[in-house]
């Protein structure tokens, strides 16, 4: 059954309608600091939309520019010795030096232009790429090293960022720097293809002679990536390494032979100037009064005798 109210709690103010009072009366004592509240909320949420669109299009802005500036790239290349008069005014250039260096410049203004974009650290890693490619190796690895802290090491073109920097110091001839940057292509974070890194070194290692360090690298690839893009070119290097191990050999036998065949014509020497052995005739002596004849005689049978032929040097 329903508890029956008293008249004392009929009496009594409701609760809800108690806690509607006070909260009302709270809002009329707030109601500045709360105004000010609400605007302070709305400013921030419209300025988190202004700042969001504002950087959309930048980005956009930058895009278009990054854009203008790889459609370089794909322009066409007349040497100047076809076609006189032709210049990159009609969207050709002289050489592929020349359109690289013409992109390069594109690419840089976007960096500038629009630094605080994401499509600028992009336009960076092309600076670097293709001033590597005409042989400004200074300013490429300046570039890569500049792509690396603004991305990270985590950023999506970093690995080939490190190869870049080691590819230009190989090409300025500083193979051992080149190697060390070689070598952390095989480390984390940039171990996405440790056998690229590995090839690099080894490579280098045949470069600079050190055969069996390569051949080793080599098969060490071979065994622990059997389906890598480098496989064929490791086989390659690798045939052209072993060739000269396996010429060796036949030379070392050569050179034996030649000795054996030295020592049986010595010893033939040895045996032809010996005298021959067997039962000598006794020869008759002449009776007195004809040993002239006799001499004379002998003399012509020795010379009417065929002379035997010596046999040739080194038979048996």
């Amino acid at each position: 059954m329903a508890k029956k109210l008293s008249r004392k709690d009929l009496k009594e103010p409701d609760e809800f309608l108690s806690f509607t009072v006070r909260a009302l009366k709270w809002i009329s004592d707030q109601k500045v600091t709360l105004l000010v509240g609400a605007l302070a909320l709305l400013v921030v949420i419209l300025g988190t939309f202004a700042w969001r669109w504002h950087s959309q299009s930048l980005e956009k802005a930058a895009s278009h520019a990054f854009m203008q500036a790889r459609e370089i790239l794909d322009a066409r290349v007349i040497p100047r010795e076809d076609s006189a008069g032709t210049s990159s005014s009609d969207g050709s250039f002289f050489s592929e030096d020349d359109k690289f260096k013409a992109a390069i410049a594109e690419f840089e203004q976007v960096t500038k232009n629009h630094s605080n974009s994401a499509t600028a650290t992009l336009a960076t890693y092309y600076v670097a790429e293709y001033s590597r490619r005409i042989g400004d190796y200074d300013k490429a690895i300046e570039s890569f090293k500049n792509y690396l802290r603004a991305e990270g090491t985590g950023g999506e073109l970093a690995a080939f960022a490190v190869e870049g920097i080691a590819a230009s110091l190989e090409a300025q001839g500083k193979n051992d720097q080149a190697t060390q940057q070689y070598q952390r292509l095989t480390e984390h974070p940039f171990d996405m293809q440790p056998e690229r890194g590995r090839f690099h070194v080894a490579r280098l290692e045949q470069k600079a002679g050190r055969t069996e360090e390569a051949v080793r690298l080599f098969n060490e690839i071979i065994e622990k990536h059997p389906k890598t893009t480098y496989l064929r070119d490791i086989e390659d290097r690798l045939s052209m390494l072993e060739k000269p191990e396996k010429e060796k050999k036949p030379e070392e036998e050569t050179k034996e032979e030649t000795k054996e065949e030295k020592t049986k014509k010595e010893k033939t020497r040895a045996t032809l100037e010996q005298p021959r052995k067997g039962p000598q005739k006794t020869q008759k002596v002449p009776k007195a009064g004809n040993t002239k004849g006799a001499a004379s005689r002998n003399l012509q049978k020795q010379a009417e005798k065929p002379a035997e032929k010596s046999p040739p040097e080194g038979s048996p």
